[in-house]
């Protein structure tokens, strides 16, 4: 059976899915480990606070890397927040490609999406993600962090063995020389100018359209291949000529101030135990006293955007 490199994107439109450092760190374990049961490579890797990308080479189904990473951090989200049913998205976004420009350009676009929705002005300097695998030397980076054998049990799967050969950072963090193909990708770029080109010069459009038909393997990578359906890609790419501020306060801030300051004043385990007029007076504090869209508001709280917006306005 031939290897496939394939591009993966699932999301949880509705909801946030990693309300603080714990949850990135515990889903970026869920991913390694989950890429290591399934025989799966990682190239590149990041998650958003309601989506996750990563490219990947596999000779299995892609869908069974991801329904391991769901089924482990449901259960750790469930657990944690006292939240019923499956976390995310039913469906998962699956794009084979073939190509070096292609598979160049698809792990570009995964490591720019913090750039492309707005969150930081250079992917380089985003936690959540592999982008620090890569030219360490040249980025100033210096060598890997001294790893270690095991974490806290919160951050990885419960019964389930480490996988032999990875290593944690000391934050509990899958360390990225034990989870990521960091080698193959500076291959792929070739060079660090090429990568920092790729990571913050290069722009979306024709030009890099016609770049890839040098492969002769069919259409293009482009953002609307790759990202979910429910992003609007003119955004994306305004973001990529930095014609927009940074957020100025994250998803995660956010779910911070309701966890650790508006939650514990109801006595309550989490979002998912708010009464609907305790949603809305959440809601009215936070636009008010933050300036934050009600489609942020409404995901950090985990309600339905239409019905959230309905009864905010009344």
């Amino acid at each position: 059976m031939s290897t496939k490199f394939i591009h993966l994107c699932f999301s949880s439109y509705s909801e946030v899915m990693f309300r603080n450092h714990e949850d990135y760190v515990r889903g970026i374990n869920d991913l390694i480990i989950a890429s290591y049961k399934t025989g799966t490579t990682i190239l590149a890797y990041v998650l958003m606070s309601n989506h996750v990308h990563c490219c990947i080479q596999t000779q299995k189904d892609p869908q069974e890397l991801h329904r391991i990473f769901k089924t482990s951090y449901g259960r750790y989200f469930s657990a944690k927040y006292g939240r019923k049913g499956n976390i995310g998205d039913l469906d998962v976004k699956i794009v084979s490609i073939e190509g070096y420009q292609h598979c160049l350009t698809a792990i570009s676009y995964c490591l720019r999406n913090p750039l492309h929705h707005g969150v930081t002005d250079s992917p380089l300097n985003y936690p959540y993600s592999s982008v620090a695998a890569y030219f360490r030397d040249s980025m100033g980076l210096g060598p890997f962090p001294k790893t270690k054998s095991h974490c806290p049990r919160r951050l990885t799967p419960a019964n389930v063995a480490k996988p032999n050969g990875l290593r944690f950072d000391p934050d509990g963090r899958a360390s990225l020389d034990t989870s990521v193909d960091y080698e193959q990708v500076e291959m792929l770029f070739k060079t660090p100018n090429e990568f920092i080109y790729n990571m913050m010069i290069r722009k979306s459009g024709k030009k890099w359209r016609d770049d890839q038909s040098d492969d002769n393997t069919g259409k293009p990578v482009t953002l609307e291949m790759l990202e979910s359906d429910y992003f609007l890609v003119q955004e994306m790419e305004k973001h990529e000529r930095f014609k927009f501020k940074v957020t100025e306060i994250s998803d995660c801030s956010i779910c911070n101030i309701i966890d650790n300051e508006l939650i514990p004043k109801s006595d309550l385990k989490s979002v998912y135990f708010l009464s609907i007029e305790q949603q809305l007076s959440i809601g009215h504090y936070l636009h008010s006293k933050y300036s934050c869209s009600l489609a942020q508001i409404a995901r950090c709280l985990a309600v339905s955007d239409d019905s959230f917006f309905r009864l905010f306005h009344k």
